[in-house]
């Protein structure tokens, strides 16, 4: 049992889900969190602690699996979640450097519908394709990013061919 001490000395029993998750992946098998539940990933990004959480190789890589992918895809997609969640969503994708990540990231970027009205959505859209260095339809994205209309989208998309550093941009 982990007890944790209040400010005034007294033993406190509150442990973030956060560390909760982070303990559990310590110690799992990698088939352990092959069908993690969407609840469980929208909690940990609404978290203080969902990067040290969620954006580490362990993670990661349990994020490579079909259906979590797939979960966190819908948690991203959903209209209902807040554009600050969704952000974090799009910095995790953007560190799973799959062929499927990249066209979803690639799908989100172009789809003006996705983030319409939140030039955010699309700076971190193309800071996360600047993940992806061998990926052409990635590179296209961003070369395409250097004329949007959101100047934070078109500063996002240079920094982001910097990155990746192909001739072609």
């Amino acid at each position: 049992m982990l007890i944790l001490f209040s400010n005034n000395r007294r033993p406190c029993m509150s442990i973030s889900i956060g560390l909760l998750l982070f303990l559990k992946l310590l110690f799992l098998t990698p088939s352990g969190l092959s069908g993690m539940e969407p609840q469980e990933i929208l909690a940990e990004l609404k978290t203080n602690e969902w990067e040290l959480s969620l954006l580490n190789d362990k993670t990661i890589y349990y994020f490579k699996n079909k259906g979590n992918f797939d979960n966190l895809i819908n948690i991203v997609d959903d209209r209902e979640v807040n554009w600050r969640i969704k952000i974090r969503g799009i910095r995790l994708i953007g560190e799973i450097r799959t062929q499927e990540a990249a066209s979803n990231l690639v799908r989100m970027f172009n789809e003006k519908s996705f983030h319409n009205g939140c030039p955010s959505l699309k700076l971190y859209l193309a800071s996360a394709l600047g993940n992806y260095k061998t990926d052409k339809t990635a590179l296209l994205a961003l070369i395409d990013g250097l004329k949007d209309d959101e100047l934070l989208a078109r500063e996002e998309s240079a920094k982001s061919l910097g990155r990746i550093g192909n001739p072609m941009a």
